[in-house]
């Protein structure tokens, strides 16, 4: 199906990779920037329905179609708000909902993916490999400790944060599966503490927000070394890997600090 950019309703999100509109009164369209591909939009296709078909709450999975030549995916229109807002508008409830952030997360990680993801270690062995703010050896460097790390085959989302998190009123829903792949849980924590870490280390706040990052981000990641029985020493030797392939992202805000935890690494939390 193809239509224009006219035909379409309300912009209801603007990110890096994609806009959001309404589609019809149940349906949106994920509309992706020009530069990305088709096979792109086919692969968070099959990934949104592999979550789905495992019985993790995520939207319903529509048809690929084309806007004024760009690929859009479209998806059930879940109503509600992210978590990130929730958290945005009532800082005192940071450790509340980090708890049900890492039960949703600890959830994923519990699924055993199919081969409708892609594997882990080739998704940041491309991203790495491709990542020009990075020396030759240090991406040499970053390549050599992927292939030490030990894979999995566990259903990974690749950006889980509270922005992808839809509080509806049927629950939490989980959205955006674009980096989604089959691996190792611990490296998708490493991930997102990569991206926790990386807000409580620039944002512009004021002390008491940052208090509230910083328990927010230790309440999660406590309770998903709990359950999911993460080795410390393992999630640590991951954070320099994660930082590297968050780099070729090209998020300017964040370069320096990036460059800094994938030359040096980053120790605990």
């Amino acid at each position: 199906m193809s239509r224009t950019l006219d035909e379409l309703g309300e912009r209801l999100f603007v990110g890096r990779t994609a806009e959001v509109y309404a589609w019809s009164d149940t349906e949106v369209v994920k509309l992706y920037q020009p530069w990305v591909s088709e096979d792109t939009a086919e692969q968070e296709r099959a990934s949104t329905q592999a979550a789905l078909d495992s019985g993790i709450s995520v939207p319903e999975v529509g048809d690929i179609v084309s806007v004024d030549g760009r690929p859009g995916l479209v998806l059930e229109h879940i109503r509600g708000v992210t978590m990130m807002s929730r958290i945005e508008s009532d800082v005192s409830r940071a450790g509340c909902f980090a708890r049900q952030l890492a039960e949703i997360h600890v959830a994923i990680s519990s699924v055993v993916a199919d081969s409708r993801l892609p594997e882990q270690s080739a998704v940041l062995h491309t991203k790495i490999a491709r990542c020009e703010s990075l020396t030759e050896p240090g991406r040499q460097k970053a390549l050599a400790s992927l292939t030490q790390m030990p894979r999995g085959n566990r259903l990974c989302h690749g950006d889980f944060h509270p922005g992808n998190v839809i509080l509806s009123g049927d629950g939490p829903v989980v959205i955006d599966w674009i980096d989604a792949s089959r691996g190792n849980p611990v490296a998708d924590v490493a991930r997102s503490s990569i991206l926790f870490m990386g807000h409580i280390a620039i944002a512009p706040c004021s002390s008491a927000v940052r208090c509230a990052m910083e328990l927010f981000h230790s309440t999660y990641l406590d309770i998903c070394m709990q359950e999911m029985n993460v080795n410390r020493d393992e999630y640590a030797m991951w954070l320099p890997i994660v930082a590297a392939a968050r780099l070729s992202e090209g998020i300017p805000e964040f370069r320096d600090w990036l460059i800094e935890q994938a030359q040096a690494g980053v120790a605990g939390r």
